[in-house]
């Protein structure tokens, strides 16, 4: 992301970006949210699984399935893999605010938290890999269409092809999952690596 859209989070944007005192205390708080939301993710889909076992459904075999309807009833369905895949992406927000608050920002828009990690970390810093960072918009993506579809499927059943779309988002679910915890024990080394260098030092370190 450019410097000049970085400029603008700061300078247009309400909420965009904030520039604050680095706070490790508060970007420990953050840590413990995007913690929560990943035991929250591992658990919706662990849930999910036993559902479908518990209906007689093996979760790896979704893909072959046209449609559910004669096995699940709609009222007693529990299948949570779309809100996993949610959980996952703000475990990954809250993260990102963590390496924020640490060296002196802080966000409440998710497009220019994303780009003020790419800037500062990537781009500058050289610490995150250029797919880790496409994955957290990938998932970003995902998580926004979810949120969006969420006003107009009031009734999953309704889809055609259930099981294959099913099986996407289990799949998805996963993968987010695995992301996001890899991109977790990232935060956790370059946290340690930021709370060596004095706070002022950081703010010199990570001006636009």
């Amino acid at each position: 992301m450019s410097r000049e859209f970085i400029k603008r989070c700061l300078e247009e944007y309400d909420g965009g970006l904030k520039e604050v005192t680095p706070d490790d205390t508060r970007a420990e708080k953050y840590l413990l949210r995007a913690r929560h939301h990943l035991r929250l993710t591992d658990k919706l889909i662990k849930d999910s699984d036993e559902f479908l076992r518990d209906n007689d459904i093996d979760p790896l075999s979704l893909s072959e399935r046209s449609t559910l309807d004669e096995h699940i009833d709609d009222d007693t369905e529990e299948l949570f893999y779309d809100w996993a895949i949610i959980g996952a992406y703000y475990g990954i927000y809250h993260a990102i605010l963590s390496l924020l608050v640490s060296i002196g920002y802080t966000s409440k828009n998710h497009s220019c938290a994303i780009a003020a990690l790419e800037y500062f970390f990537y781009k500058q810093k050289k610490v995150l890999a250029d797919r880790k960072v496409l994955v957290i918009k990938k998932i970003r993506a995902v998580e926004k269409r979810m949120i969006d579809d969420a006003w107009t499927m009031k009734d999953r059943r309704e889809k055609t092809a259930y099981g294959v779309a099913l099986s996407t988002e289990r799949h998805q679910a996963e993968e987010s999952l695995k992301e996001a915890q890899w991109f977790m024990e990232k935060v956790l080394t370059i946290l340690e690596q930021v709370k060596k260098v004095p706070p002022k030092k950081r703010v010199e370190d990570y001006q636009v």
